[in-house]
């Protein structure tokens, strides 16, 4: 038997992971949270393990902030596609007056019955994978091992939960409604001034200096990363709003704005929808092309969102790193 300890940011469990799927004829999934981008991280070698019918469960929490109905609507996909396919999900504590489900357990069984078990604090979330500070425990060895024999018991009694569940569509519609709001309220109260001011307070009596950051999102907030977005493709430019994602994601890694990547897309999409209808502060900084209620997904700065850019240029420009407002200026 094998142990072994990854410590992420150190390793990339992501890699550690898809070694082992790829070679896999059976395995198990139990995360507290999912995003997309942690799915999308082991994508191509979980599809191999279905591609071949081989088994594979999966299970992972609901809790309206960090695991997105896009995770669900990727998953329920794969059920259809999949019959080898077994797919759960439980609401989390935060939505129930249940326990807080909140495990991260994967194990993955080779040809010949050796086992791997990976036992630790990564969610199967792009940071959880790649970025945190992350340990997980890697046992290997035989499947008769007590240590795996313990590790696949654990897992079996996850899965025959009561409290488990399949997504419905009516499920997911609802769910889409909630995670939305929950994300709305997560960034209101993150954006809040007197928050922010106590955060830095914070900082400040710490002395924490994180690596790479050269702005303070006091200068520049998400929504101010959305219209330098727009205003870098160009005077009067009109964007689609995945462009708008890529566009504000590079601006964020410029400025060297840290948020939280695997919500990073609903982030940017809240933002928009708030400020274009105004709801908010009563301020309408982009405007959807084709009407308030269009569905064309296209936007462009209004006025007021072009005199936030000047504002935010300038808050830039009184930083150290002054350069880095030429990078944004659409110059």
């Amino acid at each position: 038997m094998k142990l072994s300890v990854t410590m992420v940011p150190g390793e990339d469990l992501a890699e550690v992971l898809n070694e082992g799927f790829r070679e896999a004829r059976e395995l198990g999934i139990a995360a507290a949270y999912m995003t997309a981008g942690g799915l999308e991280k082991v994508e191509k070698s979980l599809n191999s393990v279905l591609d071949r019918s081989r088994p594979v469960q999966i299970v992972h929490g609901v809790d309206g902030l960090v695991t997105g109905p896009d995770v669900i609507v990727m998953l329920n996909e794969w059920s259809q596609r999949f019959p080898s396919l077994t797919y759960r999900v439980k609401l989390n504590g935060g939505l129930t007056k249940s326990p807080l489900f909140h495990p991260k357990l994967y194990w993955y069984e080779r040809t010949g019955g050796n086992t791997t078990c990976v036992i630790g604090s990564s969610n199967l979330t792009n940071s959880g994978l790649t970025e945190n500070t992350e340990i997980n425990a890697v046992i290997s060895g035989a499947s008769a091992t007590e240590p795996i024999r313990n590790c696949r018991h654990a897992f079996a009694l996850l899965m025959d939960d009561s409290e488990l569940f399949e997504p419905s569509d009516s499920f997911l519609q609802l769910y889409t409604r909630i995670h939305e709001q929950e994300q709305l309220q997560f960034e209101r109260r993150r954006n809040s001034n007197e928050l922010a001011s106590l955060y830095e307070d914070l900082k400040d009596l710490v002395g924490y200096k994180p690596a790479g950051v050269h702005v303070s999102t006091n200068q520049v907030t998400q929504t101010g990363v959305v219209a330098l977005a727009l205003h870098s493709a160009g005077p009067g430019a009109e964007l689609h709003v995945q462009d708008i994602y890529e566009r504000a994601r590079k601006i964020a890694d410029e400025l060297g704005l840290a948020y939280n990547w695997s919500t990073w897309k609903n982030s940017v999409r809240g933002r928009i929808n708030e400020n274009t209808t105004g709801k908010s502060a009563g301020k309408k900084l982009f405007v959807r092309v084709g009407g308030e209620n269009s569905q064309s997904g296209v936007y462009r700065l209004s006025d007021s969102g072009k005199e936030l850019v000047s504002q935010v240029l300038i808050g830039i420009s009184t930083q150290p790193d002054s350069w880095r407002a030429a990078r944004v200026s659409g110059a």
